[in-house]
């Protein structure tokens, strides 16, 4: 039922806003339908919403593929690589805003426990608050 549920969900929520629970499917083997982009950027690879990005409300990581020295692109892997333990472990849920965020995706809110995480790695400093339009220079920051 729940991932009758989840898949519906999937389909319809994406500009209506919802709340999306990490849940495994089994399709071609077990597979996450959430995957980790970046440390602020989520896919979704579920069946009716292939490849489908949520950008985060409210925080900035550090780039993977557009890093501008070794330095960020370290720090980046490693939020990215944070974000998905903690996919994998079932601890992520992202709840829609109903907002669009840069380039045309979804705006969600990221929890891990429950726990919004702008929050938490803004104070542990492995985030900075997310302006739009404005990023910040993470090689003097690191």
């Amino acid at each position: 039922m729940l991932r009758a549920l989840l898949t519906f969900s999937l389909g319809v929520a994406i500009g209506a806003g919802g709340l999306f629970a990490a849940q495994k499917f089994s399709r071609s083997g077990d597979k996450p339908i959430f995957i980790a982009v970046d440390g602020d950027t989520v896919k979704i690879n579920a069946i009716r919403v292939l490849n489908q990005r949520l950008r985060a409300k409210g925080f900035d990581t550090p780039e993977i593929r557009h890093a501008k020295c070794a330095k960020e692109r370290e720090a980046g892997l490693r939020m990215k690589q944070r974000l998905q333990s903690a996919i994998d472990q079932g601890r992520f849920t992202a709840e829609l805003t109903g907002r669009r965020a840069g380039f045309g995706r979804p705006e969600a809110v990221f929890k891990i426990d429950g726990e919004d995480i702008a929050e938490t790695w803004v104070k542990e400093k492995l985030a900075v608050r997310w302006k739009r339009g404005r990023k910040p220079d993470w090689c003097s920051r690191l």
